[in-house]
């Protein structure tokens, strides 16, 4: 039997200016069926959105004294909800007025948890803001099965099973890949969480060229050293397809052409451009999808790939470095 919407307690983590939680909380007010219980919690917001939640009927809690960061805050405000299902919002993503109604449903047999995908309708139009965030949904619609993810932009849990795992490592002080290792958490005790496929909500954060590939860097580094501080396990457990993780070394490598071009120009420009299909070749898949966007959303993507991945690779071998150096997180 699935569980009342009135049992779910929504949590939203906000810090900074938060400039969208007032379209956050409207949109789930204005959710029909509406969840029992509404928590933002005050993780360092400035006056003007802090006075913005106050106009929906919402329980603002700060977060602990000496804790900052959405790990510390959803712990906290999953500490204080009431209900047996906690849904996790992030303060910039905008639900559907079914969605609560419709999160409900999956909660049936052994499922403990759910993540939502993210919408094709997105507040930027931009080429870097559709490009990172139909990346994004890609990653996640393509996966089958029980995951070893919590995407928490929006995603809900079984308050035992949260409580089981301890909730999220509180080590991780700003915003980082502490819902990846808590997904890894997850696995390890058993859970059996699925993706959403048809729970949609709408991310709207805006990306800058240059915000993708620094993204892509300390994504990188971050996720090496999680990696490496609990161990690999089962190969790819993440939403990243094996074929992306294989291209990033291969990405880093192109610069060596222009080395081999000083001896051999010719060679080396044939050698560039095979080396550049290959790389397309292997994430073929994805270029297909970037073409929801459009040709001009396809040819940026054609650009920028080569670029984000060897930005992450650099990143995942800066992560190994500092990891040895005594950085764990």
């Amino acid at each position: 039997m699935a569980v009342e919407p009135k049992r779910i307690s929504v949590v939203i983590p906000a810090a900074g200016s938060a400039p969208l939680l007032g379209l956050v909380l409207e949109a789930v007010e204005a959710a029909d069926p509406g969840p029992g219980e509404v928590i933002v919690v005050d993780d360092g917001l400035n006056e003007d959105a802090f006075a913005a939640s106050k106009y929906a009927s919402v329980k603002v809690i700060p977060n602990r004294p000496g804790f900052k960061g959405p790990a510390s805050a959803r712990n906290t405000g999953a500490a204080a909800a009431k209900g047996s299902i906690i849904c996790f919002i992030d303060a910039d993503v905008i639900v559907r007025p079914d969605f609560f109604g419709r999160l409900v449903t999956y909660f049936v047999g052994n499922v403990d948890g759910v993540v939502a995908l993210q919408s094709t309708e997105m507040g930027y139009a931009d080429w870097a803001s559709t490009y990172k965030n139909l990346w994004m949904r890609y990653t996640y619609e393509r996966l089958d099965g029980p995951v070893a993810l919590f995407y928490t932009s929006a995603a809900a849990i079984r308050r035992s099973v949260f409580e089981r795992t301890g909730g999220f490592d509180e080590n991780y002080r700003g915003p980082s890949v502490e819902d990846t290792a808590f997904g890894r958490e997850l696995a390890r005790v058993g859970a059996r969480i699925i993706v959403a496929k048809e729970l949609e909500v709408e991310h709207r954060k805006r990306y800058t060229t240059g915000q993708v590939l620094r993204l892509a860097f300390r994504r990188g580094a971050e996720l090496a050293r999680l990696m490496l501080r609990l161990g690999s396990g089962q190969g790819n457990r993440s939403s990243v397809p094996t074929g992306y993780i294989l291209s990033m070394p291969l990405a880093a490598a192109l610069p060596a052409w222009l080395a081999v071009y000083f001896f051999a120009p010719e060679p080396a420009a044939v050698g560039f451009v095979v080396h550049l299909l290959f790389l397309y070749l292997f994430n073929f898949e994805w270029q297909v999808y970037l073409a929801r966007g459009g040709v001009f959303q396809v040819l940026y993507g054609m650009l920028i790939m080569p670029f984000e991945m060897a930005f992450g690779f650099w990143g995942g071998v800066w992560g190994i470095l500092s990891y040895l150096a005594g950085e764990k997180y």
